[in-house]
């Protein structure tokens, strides 16, 4: 039941497209890792996951700045 509130509130949110292109780039980030930094794929996973965490935390505290700054 939890999951599809959530899916619910996700979808009248428009959060769909947030957490595909996250899905995307970390699959990016992971090809990346894998073929050009020469990582073992459990490195190249950790090290997608962390560059995706740290941009999500810059980008949230960004948008609270900002939202702070309107009200």
């Amino acid at each position: 039941m939890l999951a599809l509130s959530v899916a619910f509130l996700m979808s009248q949110a428009g959060l769909w497209h947030s957490v595909r292109q996250a899905s995307t780039g970390n699959r990016l980030l992971f090809a990346i890792a894998v073929g050009e930094w020469n990582l073992t794929p459990t490195m190249a996973m950790c090290v997608s996951m962390l560059i995706i965490v740290v941009y999500a935390t810059i980008l949230g505290a960004l948008i609270v700045r900002t939202n702070r700054s309107l009200s």
